[in-house]
């Protein structure tokens, strides 16, 4: 189970592998397999989230979700 304390972005999402990999405070690296459904539902955020960022703002931040302020 991940804790509330992990920041995942974009590139954290093996699409290809249907992974998703998460660094814990002691910088263990963990793996999550992802069902079909959440992949989709990931590409079609980061497909909105593109939308919603100009190419400035995706350069400065790989978070996978942004807040109103867009970090």
């Amino acid at each position: 189970m991940m804790s509330g304390e992990n920041k995942i972005d974009v590139n954290d999402i093996d699409f290809e592998n249907q992974k998703l990999l998460v660094t814990d405070k002691g910088s263990k690296v963990k793996e999550y397999r992802l069902a079909n459904d959440v992949l989709n539902n990931l590409r079609n955020w980061v497909t909105k989230r593109n939308m919603l960022m100009s190419a400035e703002e995706q350069n400065a931040t790989n978070a996978l979700f942004i807040s109103h302020r867009r970090t």
